[in-house]
């Protein structure tokens, strides 16, 4: 049933994909979002799943097709990428580790990709106010979710029986919903400052502290940064604060629990990394690829445990530690290179301004959560730098 399911909506959206892009990329934001928790995702093929990367590799065929009319600069940036995805399937094979499959097989996560070049090629092609509405309601509906949940109340999902309520996968919406609020001409007046607090109060429930933080920054930058003058905006932050320092003295266990919280959460990974960083100091300078947890390398130095995260040497907690074992030193410099040729062809203003300082933000957030090797951080990305890239400046030529 699943199975059937998910191969017809793949062919539904392989032909929006040529026909209505922006239909089909809200269509392939609700897929991977597991149809909003609602539904399983996977397509199992003799036990293996082949859902994601069919999915993702779908995405390919309008490039292909379309690629003579695609900008010259975006085609560099697509070619650059290819290289980097190609690189991580051959490295372990030509030092001996894995065969085809299991490269294939480990490359899933880097598969996401394929979405960024669609969505980067076609830019001109996109209804980005509908993309981004589309998105603020899902990340609205994540928020909402984890506010409930937060109070010990599970919405558990009739179909899909694998979880015991509904999952948000993709958290990284509310972070780019926040930013899309934040581009509105008047972002402080009373309705979008409750929409605001809303999605930071989801952001802080779901549990990911380095994208709360990424959206206080954010907000308060965007506070200078327009020279906000209203009463009401600084009130309200003061209050913020005010309450923070009020919990903080009557309960000192509050914030002592917040802090100890965050520096488990760090200690944890730096355990988990021990043997991570033993086998990267082994290829220091170019990484080992997609290594699959299956290989005699990984088995020999990785450890068995219940939580499953010192069994594969890729780690969705350590963006850092994640890079340099797939592509090494030199392959994260590289790769981490792309956003700032992004940003750099960017003009600032209202509208990309919160974005641009998303983008940075992820700099930080891809030590505790791997943003630009993981669907989660790349198809938020993908939407992030097409949109930027849309906004770019214009040559002297292009002015004159």
């Amino acid at each position: 049933m699943e199975n059937l399911v998910n191969i017809i909506y793949a062919f539904v959206l392989m032909r929006w994909s040529f026909t209505h892009p922006t239909r089909y990329v809200m269509g392939f934001l609700i897929y991977v979002s597991s149809y909003l928790g609602w539904f399983n995702q996977d397509i199992l093929i003799g036990g293996v799943e082949y859902g994601e990367f069919l999915f993702n590799l779908l995405a390919l065929l309008p490039v292909v097709y379309g690629w003579k009319e695609i900008d010259s600069r975006i085609k560099a940036v697509i070619l650059f990428l290819s290289l980097f995805y190609l690189y991580g399937l051959v490295k372990p094979i030509m030092d001996g580790h894995q065969g085809w499959m299991l490269s294939v097989k480990s490359s899933k996560s880097m598969t996401a990709y394929f979405f960024l070049f669609y969505v980067i090629a076609f830019y001109q092609r996109l209804d980005w106010n509908k993309i981004f509405r589309f998105v603020t309601v899902i990340a609205v509906y994540y928020a909402v979710l984890y506010l409930v949940n937060s109070v010990g109340i599970a919405i558990r999902p009739p179909f899909y029986v694998k979880q015991r309520f509904i999952q948000c996968f993709y958290d990284s919406f509310m972070l780019v919903a926040f930013c899309y609020r934040l581009t509105r001409e008047k972002p402080f007046n009373l309705s979008n400052l409750v929409m605001l607090g809303i999605l930071l109060g989801g952001i802080y429930a779901g549990g990911y502290f380095s994208l709360w933080v990424a959206s206080l920054l954010i907000l308060m930058v965007i506070f200078l940064y327009r020279k906000v003058h209203h009463p009401l905006v600084w009130m309200l932050l003061a209050a913020s604060v005010a309450l923070l320092l009020v919990i903080g003295l009557m309960n000192e266990e509050a914030l002592g629990a917040i802090w100890r919280e965050r520096q488990a959460s760090l200690d944890s990974r730096t355990f988990y990394n021990e043997f991570r960083w033993q086998l990267i100091a082994r290829e220091f300078l170019s990484g080992y690829g997609y290594l699959s947890r299956d290989t005699r390398l990984v088995s020999l130095h990785s450890m068995t445990d219940e939580t499953g995260y010192m069994s594969d040497l890729t780690f969705v907690d350590a963006g850092y530690v994640d890079l340099m074992g797939r592509f090494g030193l030199i392959g994260t410099i590289l790769l981490l290179l792309v956003p700032l040729y992004f940003l750099g062809m960017t003009a600032w203003n209202r509208q990309t301004v919160p974005f641009i300082l998303m983008v940075f933000s992820f700099y930080a957030v891809n030590m505790t959560w791997s943003v630009f090797s993981y669907p989660q951080g790349i198809i938020v990305l993908a939407l992030v730098y097409a949109f930027l890239y849309q906004n770019k400046k214009l040559t002297l030529w292009q002015e004159s």
